[in-house]
């Protein structure tokens, strides 16, 4: 309902969860999800042949933020 008010010009207050991004492009289709900006998040990277898995941690351990792609996409995700 919020949603349908702030695109119609009203200012209701709006908050989304986290949603999966999906860029499918032929070259290197990704998916990314979480604060993917944050300047705070350390990045581990595991770059293969069958595509790369980039997990961003915070200061506590905890996963806030992941890309994947190519082959990779089909795995499940593991913190």
């Amino acid at each position: 309902m919020y949603l349908a008010k702030n695109l119609l010009g009203g200012n209701a207050p709006l908050k989304l969860p986290a949603m999966l991004v999906k860029i499918k492009t032929p070259e290197l289709p990704l998916h990314l999800a979480g604060e993917t900006q944050r300047c705070d998040l350390n990045w581990h990277i595991a770059a293969e042949s069958e595509g790369m898995v980039a997990r961003g941690i915070n200061t506590e351990g905890q996963l806030c933020a992941f890309v994947v792609s190519e082959d990779r996409m089909k795995e499940p995700l593991r913190c």
